[in-house]
């Protein structure tokens, strides 16, 4: 007896596009969050990065499990190469965006004299906090890598006749 696929191929496809729409939403709006200036004049990239105001979540949104897991996971729901390298390309724009991230929110951590001219109070972040952070966001990093890495192996493993 052999065993049914859970999803066929159009439906599998289908479940692929959407988790890859979500991934990119969540992308885009983690660019916007960083991106796009506050009014506060205290704002920088760095002080969005490492969550300094009310309103940055840039960091909170993009370091968790959904942004993480959705393009691996829509490059082994459907196998068509197309579908793959969609989730490769926006597995490498996460890695990308986490490493900027960590990188800004560590520089922010680090300079406490910054911090301190910026918001004229003692710093927010210490540098502890920040190299604690850093650690945590490496890791983040890594497992980010070991997804596109798993995603860049499908997509290898895929012959071209799964072009559809």
């Amino acid at each position: 007896m052999s065993a049914q696929p859970v999803l066929t191929p159009r439906l599998g496809k289908a479940v692929a596009v959407i988790l890859l729409v979500v991934a990119v939403v969540l992308v885009a709006v983690v660019a916007s969050q960083l991106f796009v200036p506050d009014p506060d004049p205290r704002s920088s990239l760095g002080s969005r990065a490492a969550g300094f105001g009310f309103t940055d979540r840039a960091h909170d949104t993009l370091f968790g499990a959904v942004p993480l897991a959705l393009p691996p996971l829509a490059a082994f729901v459907c196998g068509s190469r197309k579908v793959r390298w969609c989730a490769v390309f926006v597995n490498v724009v996460v890695v990308a965006l986490a490493v900027l991230i960590a990188a800004a929110a560590f520089s922010f951590g680090i300079d406490s004299a910054g911090q301190q001219s910026q918001a004229g109070v003692s710093s927010w972040i210490t540098p502890y906090s920040a190299v604690e952070l850093l650690f945590m966001d490496a890791a983040f990093i890594v497992v980010a890598g070991c997804g596109l890495a798993a995603t860049v192996v499908a997509l290898r493993r895929s012959g071209p006749s799964e072009a559809a």
